[in-house]
């Protein structure tokens, strides 16, 4: 990771500076591997391409050929790098504030400006070197000037700086069919934004999901303790519980792995 970091680590200082003042203390986000992506061309320069997916919450229903194949679609366009949409209101909430200043503007709406989501990004190093347009973003200063032109803090590390040069510059990111990064977390099911969830959040469905995205929280609204009273039926659509795995078993293990509590498996 130092080694990458070492690449411009102006850069990842820069982006850390922005990060949310309540992550500041424990939040995962604050490691150095997560601001390192955006420089993964500096520093694999023996690759062209590659592919990154999240290592603990993915759950594949194909194979991940398929998922990789997904780098020819790359090659009629100009784009740096294919990511998926996040299939949330995330972004129009933390950009309020810019969106009070600028109504009728397209970034945080449901559609190609709602946000990216970063659990599953096929890179093309080779375009990332060649674009003097991407690497403009790797200068501090630019950091800065786009951070607070949309004016919310960094939460969720590389993620949300890809998102802003997204807003700028939609050429640079091919938006990858949400069937291959479906997140199911349910965090934003509740008010104010509860009725216009689903224009975010709704993919395609379940038997045509090709990857399962376990973030946040869910499967079930219940998992998420929200006590709002709305039509069952829009729970219902959004809870997409997956295939194969146990899942009250799953996120039991996620909250050990950040406590480190695992004596639940004693009473299986």
């Amino acid at each position: 990771v130092e080694e990458i970091v070492d690449t411009n680590k102006d850069f990842v200082t820069t982006l850390k500076d922005h990060i949310n003042p309540i992550m500041k203390k424990k939040d995962k986000y604050m490691n150095n591997f997560y601001y390192i992506a955006p420089l993964y061309h500096l520093a694999f320069k023996s690759l062209n391409k590659a592919l990154f997916i999240d290592v603990s919450d993915l759950e594949f229903q194909s194979d991940i050929r398929e998922l990789y194949d997904k780098f020819s679609t790359l090659e009629s366009s100009d784009a740096v790098m294919m990511l998926g949409l996040d299939l949330s209101p995330h972004y129009y909430e933390y950009l309020k504030s810019y969106l009070s200043q600028h109504p009728g503007s397209a970034v945080g709406q449901p559609g190609r400006f709602q946000g990216f989501n970063t659990g599953v990004v096929l890179y093309r190093f080779d375009r990332m070197r060649d674009s003097l347009t991407y690497n403009k973003y790797l200068d501090p200063t630019e950091v800065n000037a786009i951070l607070k032109k949309y004016g919310y803090p960094i939460s969720l590390a590389e993620q949300d700086l890809f998102t802003n040069i997204g807003f700028e510059h939609p050429e640079l990111f091919e938006i990858l069919p949400c069937q291959y990064n479906t997140q199911v977390s349910l965090q934003y099911l509740r008010e104010p934004n509860a009725e216009k969830f689903m224009s975010y959040h709704h993919c395609d469905e379940k038997r045509n999901i090709k990857v399962f995205h376990h973030n946040g929280c869910g499967p079930t609204v219940e998992n998420c303790g929200h006590k709002i009273n709305l039509d069952k039926s829009l729970y219902e659509q959004a809870e997409i519980i997956s295939y194969h795995i146990d899942i009250q078993d799953f996120w039991k293990t996620m909250a050990s792995s950040h406590s480190g509590d695992w004596r639940w498996l004693n009473e299986k």
